[in-house]
């Protein structure tokens, strides 16, 4: 059982625990105040990303630059942060390397032990279940 399923089955959870965790992950609960529809919603947002190892291949160092980067490898990797609990901005999944995924990715790196840098590279890329074909 992942850590989200332990918290979600808990039953000492409360409703504004569910609440504050859905809204820092930006997921819509439509209006739903039982904790039971919210713990379904939360896991439906999950479960609604696809895998990041079925989806996540790097061929570059992604980093927060002057022209920001954009691409389908950053929104991959913004979609394996999202599915691993990390809030990546308030426009979610858009492909672009901005600050707030640097963030995201600066806090799963000091989680993970790996360095703190902010940009995915090898080890980092590896952490998040990517397969790293860069340099």
């Amino acid at each position: 059982m992942d850590d989200l399923t332990a918290f979600l089955e808990n039953p000492k959870t409360t409703l504004k625990q569910l609440q504050a965790y859905a809204s820092e992950k930006g997921i819509v609960l439509n209006g739903a105040s039982k904790k039971a529809d919210i713990a379904a919603a939360i896991k439906a947002a999950k479960n609604a990303l696809p895998s990041p190892s079925e989806t996540l291949t790097l061929t570059r160092v992604l980093l927060v630059s002057r022209k920001l980067m954009k691409g389908a490898d950053v929104k991959a990797v913004q979609e394996a942060l999202i599915a691993k609990g990390y809030h990546v901005g308030a426009n979610s999944v858009d492909g672009i390397y901005t600050a707030s995924t640097a963030r995201a990715v600066r806090d799963f790196q000091a989680a993970s032990g790996l360095i703190v840098n902010g940009e995915v590279a090898k080890q980092t890329a590896e952490a998040l279940g990517a397969n790293w074909q860069g340099r």
